[in-house]
């Protein structure tokens, strides 16, 4: 038991420093595994499902605009131009986007989303559409992934967990279209 508690609290506590500090190749190397679990798609579609709807809407790049995903589903999105600082409320916690290429500070309610793992798409602040499938994605646990792999997607997805995802799922099409389903509790 012991052998484990160690790395365990090592890895969790690296993680919790990469999620302060912002980017790591560890944020580049989750993009990178989540893409291997789903294609090489280079456009993408949002299946959103939500207070009994379902909505669909297509985009020309991987990433989707966090307005799109969360606008209806949380208390608050807001961007603050100055600071290039997008910021996702919800029960009392914050997500926050930092596209400023500065490092920023997270206080005890806030967490931080790596850069890697996010864009301004056509002036809109947007997410990889692999790295929102595979944290939340419903057979992440049927996966292969080694251990620091499958306990990082769930650190993500407990710390995550107050932006109401029930679960996620992703398919790729022939037409290099990455099918995201969103499900909202």
């Amino acid at each position: 038991m012991k052998v484990l508690t160690i790395p365990c609290l090592l890895l969790i506590s690296m993680l919790t420093f990469a999620s302060l500090a912002g980017a790591s190749p560890a944020d580049k190397a989750f993009v990178t595994t989540s893409k291997q679990h789903y294609s090489n798609a280079t456009k993408s579609i949002l299946n959103l499902s939500a207070d009994g709807k379902l909505t669909r809407t297509k985009y020309n790049t991987i990433y989707i605009p966090i307005k799109d995903i969360f606008a209806k589903q949380v208390d608050s999105l807001t961007w603050d131009n100055t600071k290039k600082l997008a910021t996702i409320t919800n029960q009392g916690k914050q997500l926050l986007i930092n596209l400023s290429g500065k490092s920023i500070t997270a206080s005890e309610n806030q967490i931080i989303l790596p850069s890697e793992w996010v864009s301004i798409v056509n002036g809109r602040v947007s997410l990889n559409s692999y790295v929102l499938t595979f944290i939340f994605d419903r057979y992440a646990d049927e996966y292969n992934d080694t251990e620091q792999v499958a306990a990082e997607r769930a650190q993500w997805e407990s710390q995550l967990s107050f932006l109401n995802i029930d679960w996620t799922d992703g398919l790729a099409d022939k037409e290099h279209y990455m099918h995201v389903n969103v499900v909202f509790k």
